[in-house]
């Protein structure tokens, strides 16, 4: 019973450790995040929306989740630019208001290409803010404090994302899908509101923002870094597999395993539940033990091993188990891979790779619909879930290689 005591307290002293020492800009930024995915409904119901709502086929679908990609590509360059040039607070609050419009105004399109255009438009606006948060942290907060603090920043997006997706479920059944395209639009304005509103006598950081303004093309030397193509090169495969089990994985649970969307948005709720109340003090423990190469690796098995549940039969307890190990493997993996890419950027070009890097994930986006939802429609979806287990033990070697490389 002592023991049992005694190892709570630590826990709850770890918890509490790892919350300490961020400065106000950040928790400003934490609240900001919050608020904005409190009311993200919108995309992790969109193929859903498409395929039974709109009646689009699952290849139309693909590609118009697809167009959202090539859009958050185009966002997150401008957007990491931007930031090297204007401040990434400006960057933030223009991203989101806008993308807040769009949002409201994407619900009145029906024709597939005007669909597509507003999505487009929608993610070359709000994916701008990515590589602005990136930059952001790192004009405030010192390389070795920034996993801890992307970490923080992903429990306020966790815990907001907990929320959304199963309130949107249930407003989805309870009053249609019209809800919450004006609750994700608003949440996004509400967002801007408060971040202009406790931020508006704080001075920024800009310590890249002079040489941007005399040099305004991309620095070739970002190219012939081949430890960061390489970095950047798994995440293109890593995103690939994770926008799964919130594009792919929502149409193969409502039309395979035939379940509605309140059980969809409540696996997406255990995503964000998961990681909102454990990432900061496992994180904060990995930094302590000084474990980060293990636990990457070990967040990359995890997030393999989530995507085998989906090919056994048809059953919730599944979908539950396989998000658990999905969470665990974004937990182990993500905040520091996100560390990991800040640090290799030298500060005067910050926001330019955090572009890149961003843009990584806009690759995924626009690959991991489009190659999904076609593969799955024409060689159904048991065949795709072992395309990705085997696209993730390739990310293993790669990302082995790479520590390799970096001598970490």
């Amino acid at each position: 019973m002592y023991q049992i005591k005694k190892f709570a307290l630590k826990s709850v002293r770890v918890y509490k450790e790892s919350f300490k020492g961020h400065p106000k800009e950040i928790w400003a930024l934490t609240g900001l995040t919050f608020i904005n995915r409190l009311g993200t409904m919108v995309l992790p119901f969109l193929s859903v929306y498409l395929t039974t709502e709109l009646h689009f086929s699952l290849h139309q679908a693909g590609i118009l989740m697809g167009a959202f990609g090539v859009g958050s590509f185009m966002g997150a360059y401008m957007g990491g630019r931007l930031s090297d040039i204007i401040g990434p607070k400006r960057v933030l609050l223009i991203s989101l208001f806008f993308s807040g419009i769009l949002l409201i105004s994407l619900q009145f399109a029906k024709e597939y290409y005007h669909i597509m255009a507003l999505i487009m438009a929608t993610a070359i606006i709000g994916e701008a803010y990515r590589p602005a948060i990136m930059a952001y942290v790192g004009n405030w907060v010192p390389k070795e404090q920034t996993a801890r603090t992307i970490a923080l920043i992903r429990t306020a997006l966790n815990l907001g994302f907990s929320a959304g997706p199963a309130l949107g479920g249930f407003i989805v059944v309870a009053m249609g899908y019209e809800g919450i395209f004006w609750i994700d639009g608003l949440t996004c304005i509400a967002a801007v509101l408060f971040f202009a509103s406790v931020s508006r006598n704080w001075k920024e950081k800009y310590q890249s923002g002079k040489k941007a303004k005399l040099d305004n093309v991309v620095d070739a030397h970002i190219f012939k870094d081949q430890q960061y193509m390489m970095l950047l090169l798994i995440m293109i495969f890593v995103g690939i597999a994770f926008v799964q089990w919130f594009q792919s994985a929502p149409v193969f649970i409502k039309t395979n395993w035939l379940f509605d969307e309140r059980y969809i948005g409540g696996i997406m709720a255990l995503n964000g539940l998961l990681i909102a109340f454990t990432e900061m003090p496992i994180i904060h423990i990995i930094e302590k033990k000084k474990q980060i190469k293990n636990a990457m690796l070990l967040g990359l098995v995890f997030i393999s091993i989530s995507f085998f549940f989906f090919l056994l039969p048809p059953a919730m307890i599944w979908g539950v188990i396989g998000m658990i190990f999905m969470t665990l493997g974004e937990i182990f993996y993500l905040p520091l891979i996100n560390t990991l890419a800040l640090s290799m950027s030298p500060d005067h070009r910050r926001g330019e790779y955090m572009a890149l890097y961003t843009m990584t994930w806009s690759v995924a986006h626009i690959l991991g619909p489009t190659i999904g939802l076609s593969v799955a429609e024409k060689l159904g979806f048991s065949f795709f879930w072992i395309i990705v287990i085997f696209l993730m033990l390739f990310t293993i070697v790669l990302q082995w290689f790479l520590f390799r490389k970096l001598k970490v």
